[in-house]
């Protein structure tokens, strides 16, 4: 059954819309079922959860280890991935209609085809971070990790990638509001800088909003947990979820893979910051890091 949705979510990539369309409407029981309950229901029994991260926090990998659960369908970047929607809300603010219809147009199908099937819709794609609220109201059922990690890597990772410097996506990349005090310094700032910016307004949104959730709806998790295959952790996190736990052959077999590892290839003379470009990163970062309990 993973195999088929995953043929689904390939095929939509690849704009194959007549085949996936033609498909859906083969699944008529789906369609009469499961989809329209849900729409009747107010959507209040369908289970999902979404990761709110920085990005290069290893969401790739830890999607790989939750899709091995047969309870679970795992994302990365399904499409439409909702980078533009996911950068107007946190210029616009996402505490107000305009968004509801967005990300149930695009997220109904696919959280409705997981739950036909037996299944937990899981999505780690960083793009839907600053779109949590509007999430949490369209999908009563869902729930919310937070993963983040130490902010040195992930500015170095960033580095890598030329954040800030050139990239195609920077427009495509928050950067301070009227208001934030380092609104006026942006100009001034080395790209190492603005990432470490970026990490720390991410990673406070995040865990704001995750302070205002019940218990049982959010989790917090570093990816140092993951990277270690720290089995505590993660026993935790199956747990939060709802699952049993696949155990640790099958976890250390698809964590030791790397989902994102080819990358990295690129990138053989890994960037690394110097203690004043640290110093730098804790200046701005230093306050949300300590928060999430980073020794920096």
């Amino acid at each position: 059954m993973k195999r088929r949705i995953k043929r689904f979510i390939r095929e939509l990539t690849l704009g194959k819309r007549e085949i996936v369309f033609a498909r859906l409407l083969s699944e008529r029981e789906f369609f009469l079922a499961t989809l329209m309950r849900s729409y009747r229901e107010g959507w209040i029994n369908n289970r999902c959860i979404f990761v709110l991260s920085t990005g290069r926090a290893g969401t790739m990998q830890l999607s790989a280890l939750l899709d091995i659960s047969p309870g679970i369908l795992a994302l990365h970047e399904p499409p439409p991935v909702l980078l533009k929607a996911g950068i107007d809300a946190y210029y616009e603010g996402c505490d107000h209609d305009k968004w509801n219809p967005v990300v149930h147009a695009a997220r109904d199908e696919l959280i409705a085809f997981a739950n036909h099937h037996n299944q937990i819709y899981v999505e780690t794609n960083n793009r839907l971070t600053f779109l949590a609220q509007a999430l949490a109201a369209a999908y009563p059922a869902s729930k919310f990790i937070h993963l983040h990690r130490h902010p040195y890597e992930v500015v170095q990772s960033g580095m890598n990638r030329n954040w800030y410097k050139n990239n195609p996506l920077d427009p495509m990349r928050i950067i301070p509001v009227s208001g934030d005090p380092h609104a006026e310094l942006w100009d001034s700032y080395a790209p190492w800088e603005k990432i470490a910016w970026f990490w720390s307004r991410a990673n406070q949104e995040s865990a704001l909003f995750l302070r205002g959730l019940p218990d049982e709806r959010g989790f917090e998790l570093r990816s140092k947990d993951i990277f270690d295959m720290n089995m505590g952790s993660i026993q935790r996190l199956f747990d939060f979820i709802g699952v049993s736990n696949p155990g640790s052959s099958a976890i250390c077999k698809a964590l030791r893979a790397r989902p994102n590892a080819y990358r990295q290839k690129r990138h053989a003379k890994s960037y690394r910051l110097s203690p004043d470009q640290q110093a730098a990163v804790t200046s701005i970062a230093g306050v949300i890091a300590s928060e999430l309990g980073y020794d920096i």
